[in-house]
């Protein structure tokens, strides 16, 4: 079975380029991450035309998308080096203090956006994250003092707790990602993944980020999941009822064709849906209304 990709960010980065041709959109630092081997900045860039949304960024150094290119990190001064534009030369700080008299803080937010925070997360834990769409839009802003990614990833998930957002570690590879209150009704369920017969003779690894849900609709992710079960899916067929959710999800690592399965069953179960054959080919969304534990 052929890897499936959907670089749906790549539409939305599109719309950035086209502004960018107009005139430099301005950018705000939100947040600094200094570990080793991982450096990064994320960044929240305004649209230069009216009611244009704007696009969070997490760029490396040396990272360019559309208009920005990120040229220096610097911790200590809280702030990065950006190119906008081509040509326009600018240095950006964070908005909050960043050192302490520990030091200079692994990673540190100033109103960072979920989205990006859970990157941040993904990359450091190495786990593919399946999110609730309830997730709370918010900014986090908080400084963490960590020596290396796995000390992080786990003060960063306490972070996200004291948020009202559970990260509960599910296998090796993936991450519940949900409201603090929504715990008990989605438990970690990867050790359930089995192979089918087919599976067998598809030993090929889904290489790392070929799923890239970036608020796609239900379609695309019934189109994902279909392929990687070996059927179809046919709107006409679906109860006008179903809702239409926003699906994120990127796969932080390779994944065999079971565990892609299993990922995105879970994402629709997060979001209220599963999908049943429909048919000898075909699949369908259905609602899903889930139990707690304590009620099973």
């Amino acid at each position: 079975m052929k890897p499936a990709r959907f670089l749906l960010s790549g539409v939305f980065v599109g719309c950035l380029s086209l502004a960018a041709q107009t005139s430099p959109a301005p950018a705000t630092l939100t947040g600094i991450v200094d570990l080793p081997g991982y450096k990064c900045a994320t960044l929240s860039v305004a649209g230069t035309r009216p009611n244009w949304p704007r696009t969070e960024l997490i760029l490396r150094e040396g990272e360019r998308v559309a208009s920005v290119e990120l040229l220096h990190i610097l911790p200590e001064r809280g702030a990065v080096e950006l190119r906008v534009g081509g040509s326009n030369l600018m240095t950006v700080s964070l908005s909050n203090a960043t050192n302490t008299s520990a030091g200079v803080p692994a990673i540190a937010f100033a109103g960072a956006s979920l989205k990006s925070a859970m990157e941040v997360y993904s990359e450091l834990a190495n786990r593919s994250l399946l999110r609730s769409p309830l997730l709370p839009d918010q900014g986090l802003t908080f400084r963490v003092l960590a020596g290396d990614r796995a000390e992080a990833a786990r003060i960063l998930a306490a972070a996200f707790l004291t948020n009202g957002i559970a990260v509960i570690p599910d296998g090796d590879k993936f991450a519940l990602v949900l409201r603090k209150e929504d715990v008990g009704f989605f438990p970690a369920r990867s050790g359930e993944i089995k192979p089918t017969a087919a599976d067998a003779l598809d030993l090929e690894q889904i290489p790392a980020g070929s799923v890239n849900f970036m608020g796609a609709d239900v379609w695309a992710a019934a189109t994902g999941y279909a392929r990687f079960s070996g059927r179809e899916i046919d709107p006409a067929n679906w109860s006008r009822d179903i809702p239409n959710p926003s699906f994120f999800f990127r796969n932080q690592a390779p994944l065999t064709t079971p565990e892609m399965r299993y990922a995105f069953e879970r994402l629709f179960e997060l979001c209220g849906l599963k999908m049943v054959p429909d048919g000898e080919k075909l699949l369908k969304p259905v609602r899903f209304v889930p139990k707690s534990a304590s009620s099973k």
